[in-house]
């Protein structure tokens, strides 16, 4: 079953398309491909709080539901910061 799912990430973009260069087979822009699942980066405008700027890409995951679980959980192991 094909499904698609999206994370707003707070990860500078040059991070996130480093990450999915290193996991996808191929890429295009600011899309990513792998055996069966697609990701595609779109930034987004920073989330400003008074002087403080904020990074936001929505991350959208498309293909099997059980690899695009995995292709999530794998993200979000690489990115989780102990302490916030």
């Amino acid at each position: 079953m094909k499904a698609d799912n999206r994370i707003v990430s707070g990860i500078p973009f040059h991070y996130l398309k480093d990450y999915f260069n290193t996991v996808s087979t191929s890429c295009s822009e600011n899309d990513y491909y792998g055996d069966h699942w697609h990701v595609k980066l779109m930034p987004l405008d920073d989330q400003v709080h008074g002087i403080i700027h904020l990074p936001r890409t929505e991350i959208y995951f498309e293909g099997d539901q059980n690899i695009i679980d995995i292709q999530m959980d794998a993200y979000r192991m690489t990115f989780l910061s102990a302490g916030g």
